[in-house]
């Protein structure tokens, strides 16, 4: 499935397009997540593994876990504790973007995500869109699978949009 997601957030263009890349951040976002109790995303706050530097880009490599519910059905098919994977983040802050690639750590082959967060200034803010692709490849429930990925990474992103107004700060 393809996903577009876009956000408004109330800082500073240069500081949100970087704070993916900050470890610092990490913290923060993990913080604002379990102040958030029930109400957090069906996707736990990322955990970071690696931050490298790499020319003018960096890398990071969080690992999530899903920690939604789902349908009786795809339960026959994957166990849900077994749904984590790694994000490699490649933050490139004078392109105002990032590249996303994620990668199960169970059920090889059976998922591909991948996509680019772009951010542009709107007003005293900056405007985020992530764009991307999200395939599951199981035979029947691929797209149910699908459809509960999505909704956990759907709020896990706007979690995310808040978190990184938090961390940049607002307009100046």
């Amino acid at each position: 499935m393809r996903f577009d997601v876009d956000h408004l957030i109330a800082a500073p263009l240069e500081d949100v397009a970087t704070a993916l890349g900050e470890p610092g951040f990490y913290d923060q976002f993990a913080d604002s997540l379990a102040d958030r109790g029930a109400d957090a995303p069906k996707i736990a706050a990322p955990e970071l593994l690696e931050r490298t530097q790499q020319g003018d880009h960096v890398v990071v490599k969080v690992r999530s876990a899903f920690v939604g519910d789902l349908p009786a059905a795809v339960t026959k098919v994957v166990e849900p504790d077994k749904l984590t994977w790694i994000t490699t983040l490649t933050v490139r802050a004078a392109d105002r973007a990032t590249d996303l690639v994620l990668v199960p750590e169970h059920y090889a082959g059976m998922l591909d995500c991948s996509g680019l967060y772009r951010f542009s200034a709107d007003g005293a803010g900056t405007k985020e869109v992530i764009g991307g692709d999200l395939s599951v490849h199981v035979p029947i429930v691929g797209k149910s699978i699908e459809r509960a990925i999505f909704g956990g990474i759907e709020q896990y992103l706007a979690a995310e949009a808040a978190a990184l107004a938090a961390w940049a700060g607002p307009p100046s």
